[in-house]
Parts: C-alpha cells; sequence; structure tokens
C-alpha cells in the first residue's frame, strides 16, 4: 500500500522491509501507516545482528529489490517471492527472524 505521496508504507495488514543495494530498509512511518508489534521487534533484531534503515520507498526503489519480507504478530515473518515481475530471492534473514520470534516466546 502507499500513502498520499505515492511512497510504499505497507501491506494490507503487515509491514515490510526490502532489501535493495545489499541494505535492509523498510518505510517510514511517520506520516502514515501502523509501525506493528512485529517490526518494532524486527527493528531491535537488526540492531543486534544487521542494520535496517528506515526511509520513503517509492514504487520504483522496491522495484529494484533483491529480497524482502512482511511481517505481523500472527503470523511472524514471510518471505515476498514477487513482486509484479520480478522474481526474489529467498533470504536466511528471515529464517533467523523466524526462529527468534518463535524463541521469544
Amino acid at each position: 500500500m502507499c500513502n498520499h505521496f505515492g511512497h510504499v508504507i505497507e501491506g494490507t495488514m503487515s509491514n515490510v522491509f526490502f532489501y535493495i543495494n545489499e541494505q535492509w530498509v523498510t518505510p517510514r512511518l511517520n506520516l502514515s501507516g501502523v509501525a506493528g508489534v512485529a517490526r518494532a521487534w524486527a527493528l531491535d533484531w537488526f540492531s543486534s545482528n544487521g542494520d535496517v534503515v528506515e526511509q520513503e520507498l517509492s514504487k520504483v526503489d522496491i522495484s529494484r529489490s533483491q529480497s524482502a519480507f512482511i511481517c505481523n504478530s500472527q503470523m511472524g515473518f514471510l518471505p515476498v517471492k514477487r513482486i509484479e515481475q520480478q522474481a526474489l530471492e529467498s533470504s536466511k534473514v528471515v529464517e533467523e527472524l523466524n526462529r527468534c520470534w518463535m524463541l521469544k516466546e
């Protein structure tokens, strides 16, 4: 979903993360969107296990994704397999996020 500026902000019931140019990024939600529990947890996880940047993302930006995942507190972390016609790579990060998410409960 996009906000009124055309920036990608989230899925219909999930937050989103994209791997673009060797960097995990997630939309900045200062103007719109819901900063969910799983997103907050993932941001904390990334602070100890890698790096993530919050920034405004256009549709062109996400079209350059090598990998992506969606998340919420009910489903955990799910890989995105395709954005429009572009197939995305699976990421070990998603597996590790899910493993750690299950251990926290």
